[in-house]
This record gives structure tokens, sequence and C-alpha cells, in this order.
């Protein structure tokens, strides 16, 4: 697969579930949590993934007590149907993780995993492996993440390439949460500097016991006539 098609590739951005909402194995350490979210439209990296239509997304993850966790992730989505050389599939992605995520100071967590994404049916080099890493801080009342991933040269990605973001988040008292994001999506040097492009987004979240809400807009300097335009995005899901 070249470049081009990667860039319209998600990738898992994974949140653990809140505890809250995880079911315990007694005597184990273990407990597995679960999410399924609705979107107006599956964004990742700035990038469409279903067309600009709704997506259905489902989640399960099961955890020890030390810190390391396995799950899997899958959304409907809408890539390969009009794709030169590929099958479009079964128009699902599903997402295999494996990582380690701990708090190591007070106000500072870490997560690290590595992602296998799999596009179940889809004719042609699509599946590929990615590592994550996020490191959140508490600064006050605001919170603070930074993070990326790196995925090596493999025949799904005609390279390797690498993503950065940063993000800044405050809650509004008795109303709901703003997060600010910026991110950069770098190409391997067989692309050229011109593939790189910076994606960004604002959003408003709010959560209910185990719902949540959010509104988001989310833009990238990509051609605005592609999937990658500027779009407000919303969601609503539940955690179990």
């Amino acid at each position: 697969m070249t470049q081009k098609y990667l860039r319209w590739m998600p990738a898992l951005a994974v949140a653990m579930i809140s505890p809250a909402y995880a079911i315990d194995v007694p005597g184990t350490g273990l407990s597995l949590s679960g999410d399924a979210t609705v979107v107006s439209d599956y964004r990742f990296r700035g990038v469409s993934q279903t067309g600009k239509d709704p997506a259905l997304q489902l989640g399960l993850t099961l955890s020890h007590s030390s810190g390391f966790y396995v799950g899997a992730w899958g959304s409907s989505i809408d890539l390969y149907d009009d794709e030169p050389g590929f099958d479009g599939g079964k128009d699902i992605e599903i997402d295999y993780l494996a990582g380690w995520g701990a708090q190591i100071a007070p106000g500072v967590t870490v997560d690290t995993n590595v992602t296998y994404y799999v596009y179940p049916g889809v004719t042609g080099p699509t599946n590929y492996v990615e590592g994550i890493a996020t490191v959140d801080f508490t600064l006050g009342p605001v919170g603070a993440k930074v993070g990326g991933g790196y995925y090596p040269d493999q025949k799904a990605t005609a390279g390797d390439g690498t993503y950065l973001f940063s993000e800044l988040a405050g809650e509004i008292p008795g109303a709901f949460t703003v997060t600010g994001h910026l991110g950069r999506q770098f190409f391997g040097a067989a692309s050229g500097p011109d593939a790189d492009y910076w994606e960004w987004s604002l959003a408003a979240s709010r959560e209910f016991g185990p719902v949540s809400a959010s509104l988001s807009y989310v833009d990238t300097n990509l051609p605005k006539g592609s999937q990658a335009g500027a779009s407000v995005v919303a969601s609503l899901g539940i955690s179990f």
C-alpha cells in the first residue's frame, strides 16, 4: 500500500475505561470494562474513516492491577469501496492491543501499547502494527497530555511514520470539559515532507454517570475537498 492510502487509515488512540464501571474478578487482580459509542463521523487524526457518515464503535479491555492490559476495539468504516485495487471487505475495523499504564508520580500517568489494526475481508495489504505512548499531567484545574505513535516499514505502509500530539483540558464546573488538541502526522522519507500534515480539534464533553456526550470541531491543513475538511462531530457513549 502506498503512503496515500495510509493517510486515510485509522489507528487507535486508546483510553482506558473508568474503573468505576469495570467488573472485577475477585482474587485475580483482573477487571473487565467496555464501552459502546455512536459518532456522527468517525475521524482519526482529522480524517474521516466513514465518508463523513455515522459509525458505531465497541470496545472491551481486560486489565490487571499491575497496569498491564489487553483489549479489542471495533468500528464501522467506509474506506476501500471506491479505491482501485482494493475490495471494500466488511466495512469494519478491528484493533487488537496490549499495553501497560500506571501513575508513576503524583499527577503523572503513563500509558504504552502496541496495536494491530485489522480490516477484515479487504483485498490488499491493509493490516499493520503501531506503537503508541502517552503521558498525562494534572496541573491544578488543568489536565495536559502529550504522546504519539510510531509504525515501522510494513507491507501496508510502504515506509515508516510518526505521529505526535498534545492536548490541554479544563473543566467548567457544573457544565462541561473543554479539550484542545493539536497533532502532526509525519510520513517516511519515501513520501517526502509535503505528505506530512497538521490536524487539530476543540471539544466540549460531559459525563452523566456511565454515559458521556461530546461535540467537537475537527480540521486539518489537508486539501478541503478530501475527507479531511472541517466538520463538527457529535458522539454519545456508554461505559460498562
